[in-house]
């Protein structure tokens, strides 16, 4: 009898546990949330957002007038007509060799 008594008491405890296991679960998530949220805004209203994406088109930009100037490079034209269709200068052109 003190058995079962002792079981039926390790398995509520059990469940207690888990209980408030599951509930600071979801508080966390719900901290981490508004976390995630709150460091968004500010990276929006700061402006960062907006100058990261600023520089990724900058950098693909360049990535892409790159990529022409080794093309034009491999198709034996001249620096001077490279640097005019891409608009880089030559010495930015030379180092692509």
């Amino acid at each position: 009898m003190k058995q079962a008594l002792r079981q039926k008491s390790i398995s509520k405890f059990r469940a207690y546990l888990q209980a408030i296991a599951q509930a600071n679960m979801a508080t966390l998530m719900e901290e981490y949330q508004m976390s995630a949220q709150t460091l968004e805004n500010f990276l929006v209203e700061s402006g960062i957002t907006a100058h990261i994406e600023a520089r990724s088109k900058e950098r693909g930009k360049a990535e892409g007038k790159a990529e022409i100037a080794r093309s034009m490079l491999a198709s034996d034209f001249s620096l001077s007509d490279i640097a005019k269709f891409t608009g880089l200068t030559v010495a930015e052109i030379e180092r692509l060799k």
